[in-house]
């Protein structure tokens, strides 16, 4: 598509879409909040992380339980939980025929780190 600006410059916009899955289109918004949660679950995971890890430095069975148990299950429930709302938000999408947007799954920042420090 071609817009002309004041000067009679005929400018060329651009436009990205992506294929469609299951119906739904995706544009670069939807990306950007992916890595957007994404990046914000690492952080707040690894915040967490650390946190537990440096209450006790002389244990050497609390790094154990943190990196075999605490951050696979973490992200196993991460993946499963935002599959499980985007599964929901498809058949919103496919019974009423509007777009709908899936909630943020994740990490809860503001509520791990009192956990963490009230054990």
């Amino acid at each position: 598509k071609k817009q002309t600006n004041e000067t009679n410059e005929t400018d060329e916009i651009i436009y990205f879409t992506m294929p469609d899955f299951f119906g739904i289109t995706y544009n670069s918004g939807d990306f950007i909040s992916l890595f957007s949660l994404f990046f914000d679950n690492l952080s707040t995971l690894l915040g967490l992380t650390g946190a537990i890890l440096g209450m006790s430095s002389t244990s050497t069975l609390l790094p154990e339980i943190v990196n075999s148990r605490i951050v696979p299950a973490a992200g196993i429930m991460l993946f499963v939980g935002n599959v499980y709302y985007t599964y929901q938000a498809i058949r919103l999408r496919n019974k009423y025929n509007h777009s709908y947007t899936a909630q943020p799954y994740g990490l809860n920042t503001s509520g791990g780190f009192p956990f963490v420090f009230g054990i």
